[in-house]
């Protein structure tokens, strides 16, 4: 499977993106990490129609060759990526898929972050009673102990660190997770780790 992004997804970032600044001048100097950052964070408040539904929803959907009201967090990180490689024409090493679990497992070991993840790194959550499933976001910083992020097919707001990591939400959310390599979050959902996307 390959990444594409649908025509129609790029119109929809490069209208997102077209007051921004530092999202232009990194498609300019071909700063491609700084663009996928750019991008994931302007996507903030798309909202689904129904379940897993809607026109921006199903253009993510698209990216990964999924359809409409599939689970959809992955294929949002991966047409930010596609968006950002076709702008600036540099491949990102992560493999390509809609599926949290695959993309962890099937990207190369070197993309896993050492210690902690830098701005535009990509969380991995493995649903602890169905390891083949799990969660996504993209990490906007982190003090070691916990971490921002902008995640697709979540629960918009700002949530407490103590609290469970939701895999389904209405869309596109600012959130505030834990970092805990060891043990269990709340809920039914682990934190695996986190990917470099380039």
């Amino acid at each position: 499977m390959q990444r594409k992004i649908h025509a129609d997804a790029v119109v929809l970032i490069d209208g997102l993106i077209a007051n921004d600044p530092l999202a232009q001048d990194s498609i300019r100097k071909k700063r491609v990490r700084q663009l996928f950052v750019q991008a994931t964070v302007a996507c903030l408040g798309i909202k689904e129609v129904q379940k897993n539904k809607g026109p921006e929803v199903e253009l993510f959907l698209k990216t990964v060759g999924l359809g409409s009201g599939d689970a959809w967090c992955m294929s949002f990180m991966q047409t930010c990526i596609s968006y950002a490689e076709l702008k600036t024409g540099l491949v990102s090493p992560l493999f390509a898929s809609g599926t949290c679990m695959t993309v962890w497992t099937k990207t190369p070991l070197t993309q896993r972050v050492q210690n902690l993840p830098l701005a535009g790194a990509i969380a991995i959550w493995q649903h602890l009673d169905s390891p083949s499933h799990g969660h996504t976001g993209m990490v906007l910083d982190c003090d070691g102990v916990s971490f921002h992020a902008i995640e697709g097919n979540t629960s918009e707001g700002y949530e407490d660190i103590n609290g469970e990591v939701g895999q389904t939400g209405d869309g596109v959310g600012f959130t505030h997770r834990r970092v805990d390599l060891f043990n269990p979050q709340k809920g039914d959902m682990q934190l695996r780790g986190f990917l470099k996307p380039f």
